[in-house]
């Protein structure tokens, strides 16, 4: 059976139990009137009303109920709907870096067996201590890992394993800088790992580090912007609005020193998928208002290496009257 047919199928049954419950509501009604039956001392009319409401409430749910045991679909839309939804945003992510994996390995495979230009990032982090630092090595040896094994693949060449467990040669000169500055101060710092050269496969990548005190982007409950909404419109147009306010929170955020992330694709600044539903609703529920405020707000301290998502604040336009741009 085909996937329309088994919706229409599903439907059907949908509407015949419906039917069933709206004639036995209605039979019920009737001969609950005619025995002008009593409720609590009530007159007869307010009882069958009350016993009506009673038991059409009662099939309801064993409607709900049976509905639910003889479907997966319903199960899942009543129990498991949030949970898909996460799933659905990991699944988003998770597809956009194989995306931009497969444009870098395409271009890889256009142009030779360059595996990292001469200064193209690898990793970038920050350390606080000195017990971060086995933690920062063990990143870089696996991003390029990763890499080399990817690329390998692509190409169809069988590395030696000696190489794929080690293919990274780490300037300990600049580690050793690296100790110095952590052992003298508690501050955060940035690292930035990059290729000190142009390599190939089967060489090793020679690893150079930059790295600088980390700072604050945005403080924690910061207002990033804030934008007007007219309610009235669709839910679709709505999350289009909203999501289209998020390359001027990541412009902003670029501007004040974010670093984008090479493993990431990007500075970060996403709005989880129940947050944004959630706000949706809560705007419609503003349908009879000409606008409302959004804001989008930082919901913890986030510095120039973080990833980070955004929270929503949804505002009656009379509560406020400006209107506030990232910073």
């Amino acid at each position: 059976m085909g996937d329309l047919a088994l919706a229409v199928l599903k439907m059907s049954i949908i509407s015949l139990v419906g039917g069933i419950i709206a004639l036995i509501g209605d039979n019920v009604g009737r001969m609950l009137g005619k025995k002008r039956f009593r409720l609590f001392g009530l007159r007869p009319r307010y009882s069958s009303m009350i016993l009506t409401v009673v038991l059409g409430t009662f099939v309801s749910f064993m409607t709900i109920l049976i509905l639910a045991l003889l479907s997966s679909d319903v199960r899942v839309y009543l129990f498991s709907m949030e949970k898909l939804k996460r799933s659905l945003q990991e699944l988003r992510e998770e597809r956009q870096k194989l995306i931009s994996e497969i444009n870098f390995l395409n271009s890889i495979k256009s142009s030779g067996q360059l595996i990292y230009p001469m200064g193209s990032p690898i990793v970038v982090t920050s350390v606080k201590a000195m017990s971060d630092i086995p933690e920062l090595k063990v990143k870089i040896r696996e991003a390029v890992r990763r890499r080399v094994t990817m690329i390998s693949k692509l190409l169809g060449k069988k590395l030696p394993e000696e190489y794929i467990e080690d293919p990274v040669d780490l300037s300990q000169e600049d580690l050793n800088a690296l100790k110095s500055v952590l052992r003298r101060t508690r501050k955060r710092y940035v690292v930035i790992a990059y290729a000190e050269s142009n390599t190939f496969l089967g060489e090793k990548v020679k690893v150079r580090l930059k790295f600088a005190e980390d700072k604050l982007i945005f403080s924690k409950g910061q207002v990033l912007l804030t934008i007007e909404i007219d309610p009235s419109k669709p839910p679709r147009y709505i999350i289009s609005q909203l999501i289209s306010a998020i390359p001027l929170i990541q412009e902003a955020a670029i501007k004040r020193g974010k670093i984008p992330l090479p493993d990431k694709g990007g500075v970060g600044g996403s709005i989880d998928p129940v947050d944004l539903l959630s706000a949706v609703e809560e705007i419609k529920r503003y349908s009879n208002e000409d606008k409302v405020l959004v804001s989008f707000i930082a919901p913890e301290d986030i510095y120039m290496t973080d990833e980070f998502t955004i929270k929503l604040k949804v505002i009656p336009i009379e509560e406020r009257k400006d209107i506030t741009s990232p910073q």
